[in-house]
């Protein structure tokens, strides 16, 4: 009969030098995640979420108003506050579908275009 723990009482150092040993020696298919890891750290994680995030994914544009923020139907003007001062933003579809979904349930969501 095994009994399993909750935490594992390994100290963080042994640890460390674990991924230090696994990073500089070993396989080529396991040195993939490290390798990652170090890009990440590299070129900083805003840019690194950036592109898993967004470039990676579903990018989608949309026609929002400058004055009243809200999605517009049509791409040179707003309807709802009669304007014509609209601008192009690129977000992922995901957002776009929550900021949807939010304004359907009557709260006011409002993408501020600097």
């Amino acid at each position: 009969m095994s009994s399993w723990r909750l935490y594992d009482p390994t100290p963080k150092d042994h640890i460390v030098e674990l991924m230090r040993i696994k990073i500089l020696g070993g396989n080529a298919k396991g040195n993939s995640v490290y390798r990652e890891r170090d890009c990440m750290i590299a070129h900083g994680n805003s840019k690194f979420l950036q592109e898993r995030l967004f470039e990676q994914s579903d990018k989608y544009e949309v026609t929002i108003c400058d004055i009243c923020g809200n999605f517009t139907a049509d791409k040179n003007s707003c309807t709802s506050c009669e304007t014509d001062e609209v601008s192009r933003v690129k977000l992922p579809y995901v957002s776009k579908l929550v900021i949807q979904e939010l304004n359907a349930m009557m709260i006011k969501t409002k993408i501020s275009v600097v």
